[in-house]
Order: C-alpha cells, then sequence, then structure tokens
C-alpha cells in the first residue's frame, strides 16, 4: 500500500493532467485503500494546493530561479492544458480530423487526450466507410433512392451519436464506443 504523502502526490498529479476527482477516488478504491484514507488524502491535496504560490520565481544572476522558490513552467513542457485537452477530445467525435491533431500533440502520459483522439479518429473513419459502402449500393439501379434515404439517416444517426460522445468527453468521462474501443492502442487506453 502507498503511504500518504504518495497518494497526495497522487491526487495532485492527476487532478492536473485533467482527472476528475470521482475517476481519481474510484481509481484508488479499486486499488484497495478505504474511503477514509481517500477523503484524507484529498484533504490534504487540497490544503496543500491552496497553500501553494502561483507567484512565478524571480530569476538570479545565472538565470536560474531563486532557491526556496518555486520554478514557473514553460508552454513547451506541456502543450496542453486540461480545459484544452477536454476541448479538443470533444471536438474530435463530430469533427474527426482534430483527433488526429490531438494524438499528434498530446504527450504518452496524458491518456484521456490519447485515448478520446484514437477513439474518436476510428469513429471518423467508421462512419467514412459505412458512407462509402451505402454509397457503392446506391449505384445499383432501382436501389438508388432507398439507398440514398438509408445513407442520409445513417449520417444524421453518427452525427447525433457523434455529438453526445463529444458532450461526454468534455465532461471528462472515459467510455466504450463498441467495436471502436478494441482499436485504441493498449498504450492509450484508459
Amino acid at each position: 500500500m502507498a503511504t500518504k504523502k504518495e497518494l497526495v502526490e497522487y491526487i495532485k498529479t492527476n487532478l492536473k493532467k485533467g482527472y476528475n476527482e470521482d475517476q481519481i477516488r474510484l481509481a484508488l478504491k479499486k486499488a484497495g485503500h478505504s474511503k477514509t484514507i481517500i477523503d484524507g488524502a484529498f484533504k490534504q491535496a487540497k490544503n496543500e494546493k491552496a497553500s501553494e504560490t502561483i507567484m512565478p520565481a524571480a530569476p538570479s544572476k545565472k538565470g536560474k530561479s531563486a532557491p526556496g522558490k518555486p520554478s514557473q513552467t514553460t508552454s513547451q513542457d506541456d502543450p496542453l492544458s486540461p480545459d484544452t485537452e477536454k476541448i479538443l477530445a470533444a471536438l474530435g467525435y463530430p469533427i474527426w480530423i482534430i483527433s488526429l491533431i490531438l494524438i499528434l500533440i498530446a504527450k504518452p502520459e496524458n491518456k484521456f487526450g490519447k485515448f478520446h483522439g484514437y477513439q474518436g479518429l476510428f469513429f471518423g473513419i467508421a462512419w467514412w466507410v459505412v458512407v462509402v459502402v451505402i454509397s457503392m449500393f446506391g449505384m445499383i439501379p432501382y436501389l438508388g433512392f432507398i439507398f440514398g434515404i438509408i445513407s442520409w439517416l445513417v449520417g444524421v444517426g453518427f452525427f447525433v451519436v457523434s455529438i453526445l460522445y463529444a458532450v461526454k468527453a468534455y465532461q471528462g468521462k472515459t467510455f466504450k464506443v463498441p467495436v471502436i474501443y478494441g482499436l485504441v492502442p493498449a498504450s492509450s487506453r484508459m
């Protein structure tokens, strides 16, 4: 079992990555920690977070941070804030090309972004494959009108479902899209 200090660091790190409190609590519960220990660790993490200063460190004469003061992280270290990651994850379902961008710019430790990026990309590709197949059947004489209606209904259905997935992703939830989840690389699964 982890020490309380390790649990507090785990909580603070995952909150910074964009996971919500319920997701972290569930992970800790699955790892075998009691509700009392989890509650105490969250209380301590919130107290420590409130006491941390946001003020950037003053540079010393040599260009390094002054000792004892926190240094400011650059945007190069982490290109995606948790909110940006959620927005891109949400937009990736209806606009699948954004999923590809998210996959390319999210760091490997940002599993939330990678997971939704892959899932959104494969969801968009699946939508195009279905449209192409239905369009091919639409070229059959006398059946074009019927497959045109089917194509339209499938397109509306995919759009509605993609909006529902986008809302869930924006809320910070992880979910499995049937069939598509199996295509997500194991290193990016949540």
